[in-house]
């Protein structure tokens, strides 16, 4: 897809928290850099605060990280 360029969204969970280090982990051996991430409370129920700081990053895709179904973006 051409995608090299990622923002993480997680939640503060356990589940959130193990995925953003995976992703961490594993994204520079697939040739992807992770060019901001940001935590929020699992409770939260809009995240426009935080893909507005993701989007500014100029970044190619998010990926959001959480089981939490209130999440909108």
């Amino acid at each position: 897809m051409g995608i090299s360029k990622i923002g993480v969204l997680s939640s503060n969970t356990g589940f959130g928290k193990s995925g953003k280090e995976q992703l961490e982990k594993l994204a520079p051996e697939h040739g992807i850099t992770i060019l901001i991430s940001e935590v929020y409370d699992k409770s939260a129920t809009d995240l426009t605060a935080e893909v507005t700081k993701l989007k500014a990053q100029k970044v190619q895709a998010i990926v959001n990280w959480s089981i939490e179904p209130a999440n909108r973006l």
